[in-house]
């Protein structure tokens, strides 16, 4: 049920202010910060207003406003803004806000969160080796900023995350949860995957092409999958989405055009040329093998903390129910 309009704010003379929160959010981007820069990443800034190509997979599930007249769209990703720059950095990040129009009020999702994304010129499984020192980086700043406020339980089990993080395919993943092949994982389910996994971060990769972004490169081997991976962390599930990305012009144009996402575009009299800047890299350049990945970083918080619900991890949790 929808709010009265007078409830779209935290309750008069209560404070929901959480410094601990603000801390613990400004140490995971600290030490994000900490090992893009020493490993050489350039950091982009990337527009968060577009005129539709900002979705991730859901088109659906992008704001839209009014532009000057013009229908545009908040935006959910800067990935293919960084792409169209491997060319000449190879290596690039970017942070900010993710929109999401959530429809649902729970313990799992936010219709404002922070989003870091990386693309950088490596293969699949390379990249994903970087993600995981990437994490180990925000987990041991968070650690050393709020060691102490943090039971020492939880710090030894931070502190106790190494990698490699392992790896199970997709397949195997519904096969074990008695899911069929084709369908998405719920937050329960995902959590069931950890808990096997003795409650540590685990890697599902290669996913069915259909449940993922258009540019994601399909396994030479298998062509419906895609070199996909979701990170799962105990508590927060999927926390990083990552693949490797197709930079074949016309192998992209055919993905494109047969992908979800262009469809729903469609329907809100939104045409493939929205996409032409996009394109017109991967047709004029020589763009090389590049892989990348989004990361929430409420989601981390959640891990870190050790909580169940998510809005106990951001110091705002927007949702359907808040809006300050």
């Amino acid at each position: 049920m929808m709010p009265a309009r007078n409830e779209w704010q935290h309750s008069p003379g209560k404070s929901h202010t959480r410094p601990d929160l603000a801390l613990l959010e400004s140490a995971i981007l600290s030490g994000a910060r900490r090992y893009l820069g020493n490993q050489g990443y350039v950091e982009v800034t990337v527009p968060h207003l577009t005129r539709g190509m900002g979705s991730c997979e859901n088109f659906e599930s992008l704001f839209r406003l009014e532009y000057f007249h013009r229908r545009a769209f908040l935006s959910q990703t800067g990935q293919l803004y960084l792409e169209t720059f491997v060319p000449d950095l190879t290596k690039l990040w970017c942070y900010g806000p993710s929109f999401r129009a959530e429809k649902s009020v729970d313990r799992r999702h936010l219709t404002e969160f922070t989003l870091l994304e990386t693309e950088e010129s490596v293969p699949f499984y390379d990249h994903l080796s970087h993600i995981e020192e990437l994490i180990i980086s925000m987990i041991s700043t968070a650690i050393e900023t709020l060691g102490p406020a943090l039971h020492r339980r939880r710090v030894e089990m931070l502190q106790s995350i190494a990698k490699p993080f392992p790896k199970v395919e997709y397949q195997d993943t519904v096969a074990m949860l008695g899911k069929r092949f084709g369908t998405n994982l719920s937050h329960r389910e995902e959590l069931r995957v950890v808990s096997a996994h003795g409650d540590r971060p685990v890697w599902i990769i290669n996913f069915p092409e259909q449940l993922k972004f258009f540019n994601m490169k399909n396994l030479q081997d298998r062509p419906e999958l895609v070199a996909s991976a979701d990170l799962l962390l105990p508590c927060a599930g999927e926390t990083v989405g990552a693949a490797e990305r197709e930079c074949d012009y016309y192998r992209v144009i055919r993905k494109l055009r047969r992908s979800t996402m262009l469809t729903q575009m469609r329907k809100a009299g939104i045409d493939i040329r929205t996409f032409s800047w996009y394109l017109n890299v991967l047709r004029d350049r020589r763009v090389p093998i590049h892989s990348g990945c989004g990361i929430g970083l409420a989601r981390m918080s959640q891990f870190i903390l050790g909580h169940a619900d998510i809005r106990k991890a951001a110091a705002f949790p927007l949702n359907r129910s808040m809006i300050l």
